[in-house]
């Protein structure tokens, strides 16, 4: 016996010996993963049995209606109760995420940095707790936000929770090059030259009162800093750099 299928058509035919079949004989086909309707709904089949001679001998055909009703995938509810054991932990503990939800979903647990799979666990009625512990490697740093992600054909659903961190470990903040520029500019006056000069103040704690040494001044004011150059009677004015101020 021989299949062929051409689109929504399927053609069951023997190439063998004649096969005779005495009253209430029947034969059954079965056929399995064979697309009736791309859509949910009724679907009418056609059936077309050329099986007998006619007395011309040529072959009889009759033709009948099979009724087929093709329903949707299951709907699945949504998994729920999505939390962590504990909402508050210290840098680099550990951490339990758990929730319930249907072991015909597929689960995965997103993070800053990573993600990972939940293996998958058989609950007596297909549904039951299910949890995700992250070790050392995965623990958090800082503040922390996890997605569960949750899929099933076409259904996906995705749960956040947050888990807050005592003593968080923070990123280095470096400061690069040109963090001077919006200070004062300094110009050696006398020299002849428009060589920059650097005024250094260790700790400069006066205000609105000017503070003088080496032949040149310092103001401070509620618009900032100037400082003054007034060596052979120049007033240049340039840029400080400052270990220590306070106002």
């Amino acid at each position: 016996m021989t299949v062929q299928t051409q689109n929504f058509a399927v053609q069951v035919s023997d190439q063998g010996s004649a096969v005779s079949f005495g009253p209430g004989d029947h034969m059954v086909v079965t056929l399995e993963n064979v697309t009736v309707a791309p859509e949910p709904g009724l679907a009418v089949l056609r059936v077309t049995e050329a099986a007998g001679r006619s007395k011309s001998g040529g072959l009889r055909r009759r033709d009948t209606v099979v009724v087929v009703v093709k329903t949707a995938p299951k709907d699945i509810p949504a998994p729920h109760g999505f939390l962590a054991d504990d909402v508050v932990v210290d840098a680099g503990t550990k951490v339990t995420l758990n929730w319930e939800g249907s072991d015909d979903f597929t689960y995965e647990v997103l993070f800053p940095g990573g993600r990972k799979p939940v293996p998958r666990v058989e609950h007596p009625g297909s549904h039951g707790p299910y949890s995700l512990v992250l070790d050392a490697a995965d623990a958090p740093r800082r503040d922390t936000t996890y997605t569960l992600v949750a899929g099933f054909g076409a259904q996906r659903h995705t749960l956040t929770t947050s888990v807050q961190v005592r003593n968080p470990v923070l990123g280095t903040l470096t400061a690069v090059d040109g963090v001077t520029r919006f200070g004062l500019q300094v110009y050696p006056g006398g020299t002849g030259t428009s060589t920059h000069g650097v005024v250094y103040a260790d700790s400069v704690r006066a205000k609105d009162a000017p503070y003088g040494q080496g032949g040149g001044w310092i103001n401070l004011h509620d618009e900032g800093m100037t400082v003054y150059l007034s060596k052979n009677g120049s007033n240049g004015l340039g840029s400080v750099t400052a270990r220590d101020f306070n106002r």
